[in-house]
């Protein structure tokens, strides 16, 4: 019988996935609904934004890592 509704893949449907034998988290695809999550985007018919990163070529410059660890303190 189909209702119309998506039961999310990553939990079946329960809301709950396993992560060991005695650990369960909610699960963070479907929110614990059992239903993939629809973004605002999607329900208005808009394309999500592209992030660009795959046709960006990866950087080739040497980094020094004395420099970016005292930016991050």
């Amino acid at each position: 019988m189909a209702t119309g509704t998506m039961t999310c893949r990553s939990c079946g449907g329960s809301g709950i996935q396993r992560i060991n034998d005695k650990r369960f988290r909610t699960c963070l695809d479907c929110l614990g609904q059992g239903e993939p999550i629809k973004s605002h985007n999607q329900e208005l018919g808009m394309p999500l934004p592209a992030l660009g990163l795959q046709n960006s070529a990866a950087r080739s410059e040497p980094l020094n890592a004395v420099v970016s660890s005292s930016v991050a303190k």
